[in-house]
C-alpha cells in the first residue's frame, strides 16, 4: 500500500508553495523545479 499524498515546499528563489510527492525516509535531498518562476531549488528531508 502506497501514500498518495504531497508534501508543499517553498521556492527557496521566490517562495511560492510547491506540490511534490512525499521524501522518503532514507532521501536526505531532492532537486525540484518551481512551477511558478521554473527555477531549480534542493528540498531536504525533515527528519
Amino acid at each position: 500500500m502506497t501514500d498518495e499524498y504531497t508534501m508543499a515546499v517553498e521556492c527557496s528563489h521566490c517562495g511560492v508553495e510547491n506540490e511534490i510527492d512525499p521524501i522518503h525516509d532514507g532521501e536526505v535531498s531532492r532537486g525540484t523545479r518551481c512551477a511558478e518562476c521554473h527555477r531549480w531549488f534542493t528540498v531536504y528531508s525533515e527528519h
